[in-house]
């Protein structure tokens, strides 16, 4: 047997030990990956008329006003939508005062303001988000799931 053989059949044996601070890598991520995506329309609100083709020129009046700057979006790659699913289902696991305390936290909310509108004392939503992040990533290292190779 040659080198290259061996290489390619030895079993992986390397497991992912997952962190709450990958783990919050990982929902950040999912948000920007949410945002990047097209807007969800319901089938009972579809407008049949055509899109109107504007142009900057003439229908806006002064085209130096009117930059693309922050209104393009990315597209989101299928590896980062496969990641935005499975953070969802990692938040399944959580109660759901704990979701919200990472949404709010996600929002760049301070922990007085999430208190107050969860009704909890302050002081103990730090440690209420770090309880839900350890336990995702002590579920998904006892679970043996590993990191997405296509980041």
């Amino acid at each position: 047997m040659n080198a290259m053989s061996l290489s390619t059949t030895a079993p992986r044996t390397s497991a992912v030990v997952w962190t709450p601070l990958l783990v919050w890598d990982w929902i950040r991520e999912t948000l920007d990956t949410a945002r990047s995506l097209p807007g969800h329309r319901p089938m009972s609100h579809r407008i049949y008329w055509p899109d109107i083709a504007r142009r900057r020129d003439t229908d806006y009046g002064d085209p130096m006003k009117y930059t693309d700057e922050g209104e393009t979006r990315t597209c989101a790659s299928s590896a980062a939508i496969g990641r935005l699913d499975e953070v969802q289902r990692w938040l399944t696991w959580l109660s759901y005062e704990d979701r919200k305390i990472i949404y709010y936290t996600l929002r760049k909310c301070s922990d007085r303001r999430i208190g107050r509108r969860l009704g909890i004392p302050h002081r103990l939503i730090a440690q209420k988000r770090e309880e839900a992040l350890r336990g995702i990533a002590l579920r998904l290292t006892l679970e043996g799931n590993s990191l997405v190779s296509d980041a």
